[in-house]
């Protein structure tokens, strides 16, 4: 099983239309929201959701959530700022990098 304080996800945050959109680059979890509060309280509640049906699963938090396509990683190399988590993660949950896309 996977240590949760070991894991860093990276997520990148951008615009898209009126959406903010948060993508995670180590592990292909997205979400989008109308405002940045809503959006990284959704993406912690879908890492949240994923990694406990995937440790019932697998006994693996992260089993089988592949990494984000490449596009992702190129935005996460290119960003524009760090962004702080509006809220700390909970224990049980990876430590999170958000940055802002350029």
């Amino acid at each position: 099983m996977t240590n949760l304080e070991e894991i860093s996800m990276k997520v990148i945050v951008f615009r898209e239309s009126h959406m903010w959109v948060a993508q995670g680059i180590e592990h292909d979890i997205c979400v989008s929201a109308s405002t940045m509060d809503e959006l990284q309280e959704r993406f912690m509640l879908t890492v949240t959701l994923e990694m406990n049906e995937r440790l019932e699963k697998y006994n693996n938090p992260l089993h089988g959530i592949e990494k984000a396509p490449q596009h992702y990683w190129d935005l996460w190399q290119k960003k524009s700022m760090d962004l702080i988590p509006l809220q700390e993660p909970k224990s049980d949950l990876p430590n999170f990098q958000m940055a802002l896309a350029a």
